[in-house]
Order: C-alpha cells, then sequence, then structure tokens
C-alpha cells in the first residue's frame, strides 16, 4: 500500500513537471470579462494570447498588463507620427492632446507592473484605476477635436480595463 502510494507521489511530481498546471479556470476569465464594458473582446483577447491557458491568477494579470502596455505604446507611435507630421491643424492637435495623455498612461501601466512583480495587488489597481482615469479624460478632450481618435480610446480603455478587473478579481 505504501510503495502503491509512493508510486502514485512519484507519477504526480513527474507529470506536474511534464505539463504544468492549466491555469486560471475559463470560469475565472468569464468572471473578470463580464465586469468590463466589453465582455465578448475581453474573452477574446484573453484567449487569443497563448499564455493565457497555462497562467495563474498572476501571470493573467501581467498578460493584461502587458497587452495594455503594448497597445498604449503603439498609439505613442502613431500619436507621435500625426503630431509631427500631420497637416491638418485638427488631427495634429487632437495627436498633441493624445500624445500627452499616452506618456502619463504609459507611466501608470508601468508602474501598475512594478506593483504586481512586488505582488502589491491593492496597490496595481489603483494605478490601473489611474490609467483608465486618463484614458477617459483623454477620450473626452481629445473628442472636442476628432472624433478620429474615438477608437484608439475605446481600444486602450478595454485593456486597461481587463487588466483592473484582473488585479480585482486577485485582490
Amino acid at each position: 500500500m505504501a510503495s502503491c502510494l509512493g508510486t502514485h507521489l512519484i507519477l504526480l511530481a513527474i507529470f506536474s513537471l511534464i505539463y504544468p498546471a492549466f491555469g486560471v479556470s475559463s470560469k475565472a476569465i468569464t468572471n473578470i470579462c463580464s465586469k468590463t464594458q466589453n465582455p465578448n473582446a475581453c474573452l477574446d483577447l484573453l484567449f487569443s494570447d497563448p499564455r493565457t491557458d497555462s497562467a495563474d491568477l498572476h501571470q493573467l494579470l501581467s498578460i493584461a498588463i502587458s497587452i495594455a502596455q503594448i497597445t498604449s505604446q503603439g498609439h505613442v507611435d502613431v500619436l507621435t507620427l500625426l503630431k509631427d507630421k500631420a497637416s491638418n491643424v485638427k488631427l495634429k492637435m487632437g495627436a498633441n492632446i493624445g500624445w500627452r495623455y499616452y506618456q502619463a498612461i504609459i507611466v501608470k501601466l508601468n508602474e501598475a507592473y512594478k506593483l504586481l512583480e512586488s505582488k502589491e495587488y491593492k496597490q496595481s489597481t489603483k494605478s490601473l484605476a489611474d490609467a483608465l482615469d486618463l484614458i477617459s479624460k483623454c477620450g473626452v478632450e481629445i473628442s472636442r477635436v476628432s472624433q478620429l481618435f474615438a477608437m484608439f480610446t475605446y481600444t486602450m480603455h478595454l485593456r486597461c480595463e481587463i487588466a483592473m478587473q484582473t488585479s480585482i478579481y486577485i485582490c
């Protein structure tokens, strides 16, 4: 009996090394996404990332923040190009406004990531909430100039919201 239990434990240990944990349940991810402005887009975004399959909650938050960071940097690149090269005055003005906000958003996302690494989830949630607030303010201010940037605000808001809801779920 004891040798049978020992064999099972050894097999379980080997299995665990070969096949990592399945990670966060799809029920937990669905719960997180249900609290965002677009649950279906949230689910698509998280499940389209191959790292999600084996991620624990900490790793899922890391994935969500990194998606937001990549998106924000992409937006900064486009805004930089527009603010430097656009000939349309409204477009150039909107890009300048957006660029200033996105600099602050990136700072907050980087802060949230560092706090995540220290497992300071409540503080990470606060930084993500600050980033969301900046995105909302940017959306309001930039829409006064041009509706062209509405999709920037929407996509960035969703990505930040996913990270924040994941962080809240952990807390």
